[in-house]
């Protein structure tokens, strides 16, 4: 029974001393350790369990931050790699670091992408090559079979495998077209009249490549957009001519549907700039387009606002419901934040689920009242997948370009606001 003060005192001071170690590791202190006495105590054996565990805890902690900026290192290795493809070299590859892991096969999987996309634009190629070179026979013997016989060059036009087309240079007339340009054009051999400025969706195109024809005489691969019959747009890759025919000055145009290789183009080019998981733009692309605002604020004397968001306990609904149900809430946040935003605001994913909001021409006023009306859409929706249902709600922190202020400075201002934001209770927007 002596011995019960003394056990009442130790148990009284370990638990604050305990309490204040578990409170340094919840702030982020993973270096915190208890003293020990060596002595075997039960004191002792308490800091010996809690520096085990903060052992631990320290290395997940440390492993996960490694995993995480190898991550992004290989992100930012891809984005170069797509950005390059979306550029035209198809030589562009990602070096694997060998572990077999998810990263490792999307490198793979995006190194063998690449390399089966560039097989195909250079079988591509080869093919526009060939029609390139038989359109260019067309032309040449044209030329020279158009003085001598009328209905020769007739049967080399109709049965050319290149779309052609006939117009006056006075008034832009169509004078003919080939079978293959009836196709393209969809249009009819009906007896109407057709004008070349109808087949037009641009009219600067139209003006430019008459411009090169006026002072060149002839040109080849120009690219615009021309219009079907039937109104619809599409792509063509253009050569023209200046020649004579029946002593008038006409216009003979071979026309290359290129459509599908633009739409290609357009898909790599949105793989290089896009968050994959999310839709938004990827960190690059949002620091590229933060750049170029504040380059034009700074030129003209415009306002511009920025704002960072970051969706409050994520991380407990993915260990709740696993990341596959926490991807999902991500892209529908990303999608609630874009039907709130305007036309000329950007969005961009900036880490994590910290997306980063870039306004134009938008003072801090505007920029809080958008902010505060995606903070309120996002805390009015239920996030569902399957049998799960959780509400979210979201902190920011928004904060105005200043005078020669440098982009560091101005994003560190946001993410202060946003850290105050957190602090204060979350499921708010703090200016900074």
């Amino acid at each position: 029974m002596a011995s019960q003060p003394r056990l009442r005192s130790m148990n009284e001071a370990l638990p604050e001393e305990l309490a204040d170690a578990l409170i340094a590791l919840s702030q982020g202190d993973l270096s915190y350790r208890l003293k020990r006495t060596m002595d075997r105590s039960e004191a002792d054996t308490r800091a010996f369990f809690f520096n085990a565990i903060a052992d631990e805890l320290e290395r997940i902690v440390n492993e996960a931050r490694k995993r995480e900026g190898r991550l992004i290192e290989m992100s930012e290795q891809l984005s170069e790699a797509l950005i390059r493809v979306a550029e035209g070299d198809f030589t562009a590859q990602v070096a694997r670091d060998g572990k077999g892991d998810a990263i490792d096969v999307l490198v793979f999987l995006v190194n063998n992408t690449i390399a089966e996309i560039g097989a195909l634009v250079q079988d591509r190629e080869k093919r526009l090559e060939r029609e390139q070179r038989i359109l260019n026979q067309v032309i040449e013997e044209r030329t020279s079979l158009f003085e001598e016989s009328i209905e020769n060059f007739r049967l080399l036009f109709e049965a050319s495998p290149v779309a052609l087309v006939i117009s006056r240079w006075s008034d832009g007339k169509i004078v003919d077209i080939n079978k293959k340009a009836g196709e393209i054009f969809g249009s009819k051999r009906d007896g109407k009249s057709y004008w070349y400025r109808d087949f037009w969706v641009n009219d600067g195109d139209r003006a430019r490549l008459l411009d090169a024809l006026a002072n060149e005489g002839q040109l080849e691969d120009f690219e615009a957009q021309l219009r079907r019959q039937n109104g619809e747009a599409f792509w063509c890759s253009i050569s023209a001519q200046l020649v004579h025919f029946a002593g008038e000055r006409h216009v003979l145009v071979g026309a290359r549907d290129i459509s599908e290789q633009k739409a290609l183009e357009a898909r790599l080019l949105e793989m290089a700039t896009t968050d994959p998981l999310t839709g938004a733009l990827n960190r690059r692309k949002i620091f590229e387009v933060v750049n170029e605002n504040i380059d034009r604020a700074r030129r003209y004397a415009r306002p511009f606002s920025i704002a960072m968001l970051d969706l409050d306990h994520f991380k407990a609904v993915n260990d709740s419901y696993g990341h596959g149900f926490g991807d999902i809430v991500l892209r529908s946040v990303v999608e609630e934040v874009r039907r709130n935003l305007r036309a000329t605001d950007f969005l961009g994913r900036y880490g994590g689920e910290e997306v980063l909001l870039v306004f134009p021409e938008t003072g801090l006023e505007d920029a809080l009242h958008v902010a505060e009306r995606i903070r309120g859409a996002i805390a009015e929706c239920q996030f569902r997948a399957g049998d799960a249902c959780v509400n979210m709600s979201l902190s920011g922190g928004v904060a105005a370009l200043l005078e020669d202020e440098p982009l560091d400075d101005l994003l560190k201002r946001a993410d202060n606001a946003l850290y105050l934001a957190k602090a204060g209770g979350r499921n708010r927007i703090v200016v900074g």
